[in-house]
C-alpha cells in the first residue's frame, strides 16, 4: 500500500501530514515521551511545546478504535496541564 504525503498549509508548512499512517503517529508519540522527559530534566518550554505538538499529531492521526488513542489523549492533557502550572 502506497503512502500519500501532503504538505500542511499554515504557520508551519514544513510539517508533513500522513493520513491514515498509524506507525507515524506512534513514532510521534515516542517523540512526545522523549520531549516530555527532556522538559522534566531541563524545565525548557521548547521541549514541552515539542511534546505537546507530538502528542497532538499522534492523537489526530490515530483512529478512535486504536488501543493507544487513550494514551495519546492522556499525555496531551498532561502536557497542557504542565504548560499552565
Amino acid at each position: 500500500m502506497e503512502e500519500k504525503m501532503t504538505s500542511r498549509v499554515g504557520d508551519n508548512s514544513s510539517q508533513l501530514a500522513l493520513r491514515n499512517d498509524h506507525p507515524q503517529a506512534l513514532i510521534m508519540g515516542q517523540l512526545g515521551v522523549f520531549s516530555l522527559e527532556q522538559h522534566e530534566n531541563s524545565g525548557g518550554l521548547a521541549e514541552l511545546e515539542r511534546a505537546t505538538n507530538a502528542w497532538r499529531f499522534s492523537d489526530e492521526f490515530l483512529p478512535e478504535s486504536h488501543p493507544t488513542k487513550p494514551v495519546a489523549l492522556n499525555r496531551l492533557g498532561t502536557c497542557s496541564a504542565m504548560r499552565f502550572e
